[in-house]
């Protein structure tokens, strides 16, 4: 098999607006433009944690109007496993378009920057299959995180560490990714609860829902983020925009963000966080297969 090549991977990148445009979850002008923002966006080849620019001299400076602590450092996935839907225990796609998994109620990680942990943890306190978290405090999982993700960074882990020392602790059978936003959240509808990993936005951290429940990304960037998306529904439509497909997702600041702490994302924009428009770094869907 051939070497995968920047060409390779910005054609899929791009042929993936063209698949939302079909499934009528764009129009053909955010088709045109979304190509054009990702067509702007440096391919990253190499494997290995990519720390946000600020982030060194991040403590220093004042905060912005917006921002929050999070806690997600990015990261680059080896190209070649990425959008492979999950064999194990034979989980695929049941035709299931609309799916709301249960689960605790909005949690709050406050000035932290612990939003893998918490996000983590949500996930696995949820359905299917809830079970209690083997940690017995968010902070003692980021520091488990921290000393084996190789970053050692006090202001954030990466994602794929998160969800290995969850399989070592045998709550997780396996995990695999998605960059691909609408087999990610088609996965998520059938087979259970993901983290989705990437550039946030200022309009994503005000957490200020439109009448229906959605939060625009806008354009903004503010840092990463890691949250937890509960389900969705691949025929909903938002009214004002006129393309359907939304995930739900739950956040980790408290109740008081979105609709007491959850917000609908369109599929769109999910794609765009984890093609990189937002800041340049690439995001993903881990897909977690829970014990």
């Amino acid at each position: 098999m051939p070497p995968i090549t920047e060409y390779d991977i910005m054609q899929r990148r791009l042929s993936r607006y063209e698949e939302l445009f079909r499934a009528g979850m764009c129009t053909e002008d955010e088709m045109r433009e979304s190509q054009a923002l990702v067509s702007r966006v440096k391919i990253r080849m190499e494997v290995g944690p990519v720390l946000p620019e600020q982030a060194a001299d991040e403590a220093e400076q004042a905060p912005r109007p917006w921002f929050k602590p999070s806690g997600l450092i990015h990261e680059v996935l080896p190209w070649e496993d990425l959008d492979q839907v999950s064999q194990i225990r034979g989980l695929l796609s049941t035709g299931l378009r609309e799916k709301l998994w249960a689960g605790p109620g909005p949690w709050n990680q406050g000035t932290t920057y612990y939003c893998v942990p918490y996000t983590y943890d949500h996930i696995m306190e949820g359905s299917p299959r809830p079970h209690a978290w083997p940690y017995s405090t968010h902070a003692e999982y980021f520091n488990q995180c921290d000393l084996n993700d190789g970053v050692n960074s006090s202001k954030g882990t990466l994602s794929s560490t998160a969800a290995e020392l969850a399989k070592r602790r045998n709550c997780l059978v396996g995990y695999s990714w998605a960059t691909n936003a609408l087999g990610g959240i088609d996965w998520c509808i059938n087979n259970g609860p993901v983290a989705l990993n990437g550039d946030w936005t200022a309009k994503w951290d005000a957490g200020v829902v439109d009448s229906e429940q959605y939060i625009l990304s806008g354009t903004n960037y503010a840092y990463g983020h890691c949250i937890k998306v509960r389900g969705g529904n691949l025929d909903k439509v938002h009214n004002r925009t006129g393309t359907k497909g939304a995930a739900r997702v739950i956040n980790s600041y408290g109740a008081g963000w979105g609709a007491s702490g959850e917000a609908w994302f369109r599929i769109l924009d999910i794609q765009r966080m984890m093609d990189g428009v937002f800041g340049g770094h690439t995001g993903f869907i881990c897909k977690p297969v829970k014990v």
